[in-house]
């Protein structure tokens, strides 16, 4: 069956099954590529177990890549509080704090703006499904790690970091380390605890950062296709 440019329909794509984010983006330009050229290709082709994988895809790259971003937090903040060295230098310059902090911010932003290129190829039913999918994925993903993040900072601060629970755990070490290096660790970790709340709230201000960079260009190219006439 033709297209309206003389392209083939394409019945199938059962044989796609992206085993990253890279895959899936690649699959999202050849399908639109397709799509652009005239092919006819129906959205209930992408079917359910399509669907599946490529909401898979896009929900380990957000929740793993957010988990790292998390886990990054606590000691850029406390680079930038002055309560953790970089570089072998406690409080240094505002450089190293800035580096701190790129550290910890650059991965998710960049990865954002990665997954945000698919909001050009959002034109065409088929391509619009797989956008949908892996974007979906996306911010489920993302909100689970954020929750979980989130739950987690507090738990360390509020359940795990008490004063009784920290000298319980630190007086069963002192017939091996001295009084003094004890004493150090106990009043640090009663100083740096507070980073785990700023954190908790920086991970939500992060996620949704992570989140809206990839909608705002798919609602963009929504709008566009619109205003020209597009489908």
């Amino acid at each position: 069956m033709s297209g309206r440019n003389g392209g083939v329909v394409i019945t199938s794509s059962g044989d796609m099954k992206p085993k990253g984010l890279i895959d899936a983006i690649s699959e999202i330009e050849q399908f639109y590529t397709t799509e652009q050229s005239g092919s006819e290709i129906p959205e209930r082709f992408f079917t359910t177990k399509n669907k599946i994988e490529f909401f898979e895809v896009g929900f380990k790259g957000a929740f793993i890549s957010g988990l790292i971003t998390a886990l990054l937090l606590p000691w850029a903040i406390g680079v930038f509080e002055k309560k953790v060295p970089v570089f072998g230098v406690l409080g240094g310059s505002w450089f190293d704090q800035i580096f701190a902090m790129m550290l910890a911010f650059s991965f998710t932003i960049g990865y954002a703006v990665f997954i945000a290129s698919i909001g050009r190829y959002y034109e065409g039913a088929f391509t619009k499904s797989m956008v949908r999918c892996l974007l979906s994925g996306v911010v489920i993903g993302a909100v689970f790690k954020m929750v979980i993040a989130f739950l987690f900072f507090h738990f360390l601060y509020f359940v795990i970091l008490t004063e009784d629970r920290l000298s319980s755990a630190l007086l069963h070490l002192q017939e091996r380390v001295a009084f003094e290096t004890l004493d150090g660790v106990y009043r640090w970790v009663l100083a740096f605890k507070p980073v785990f709340l700023t954190s908790a709230w920086l991970v939500v201000l992060t996620t949704l950062i992570f989140i809206t960079i990839p909608m705002v260009t798919v609602i963009m190219k929504s709008l566009y296709n619109r205003n020209r006439g597009g489908f």
